[in-house]
């Protein structure tokens, strides 16, 4: 007799609790800080830059364009990545895609900046598309907490001047 075999078992969703949202709140404002550095951070150093590598005024266009023009070209595909992998998980790729496109600037090589800028423009294309589909879990554990989401930009900026506006004095 032939056995049948058996339909693999499908693994359990885990329940989102309290520091999974709590970690996907810090993962989200990481991101959404690490999306626009790129952008302006080579224009302030674009003279030297040339200046150091003997990039013309057509090639120094072009180097400060690639991240725009890598917007419109991997911004496509990310839904596909997000069904494919999810979305937390594309976002995570997209994150160490800037992260390593970010450093790899630095290294002083003209392709390697070319290279590096069109890297953390594709992980920023696909951040931008996919950051506004995965907030949504954590601004509703803000409101089921109490969090008054009107103020979120107010408690965002406490939280960044250190002042996180809790009151520690049970007044």
């Amino acid at each position: 007799a032939l056995a049948v075999p058996s339909a693999p078992a499908v693994p359990a969703v885990p329940a989102t609790t309290r520091a999974r949202l709590v970690l996907l709140g810090l993962s989200l404002i990481l991101i959404a800080v690490n999306l626009r550095p790129v952008f302006g951070s080579l224009s302030v150093l674009l003279p030297e830059v040339m200046a150091a590598t003997g990039l013309g005024a057509s090639g120094a266009s072009m180097l400060t364009t690639l991240p725009l023009l890598c917007l419109g070209v991997f911004a496509a595909p990310a839904p596909w990545l997000a069904r494919r992998f999810g979305p937390e998980r594309t976002l995570l790729g997209a994150l160490v895609l800037i992260g390593i496109g970010t450093v790899l600037r630095g290294t002083g090589s003209l392709p390697m900046l070319f290279f590096a800028s069109a890297m953390a423009g594709a992980g920023i294309a696909v951040g931008n598309v996919l950051l506004p589909i995965d907030y949504r879990p954590f601004l509703a554990f803000l409101a089921e907490s109490g969090v008054d989401l009107t103020d979120i930009p107010g408690w965002l900026a406490r939280i960044g001047l250190g002042a996180d506006g809790i009151d520690n004095d049970g007044d």
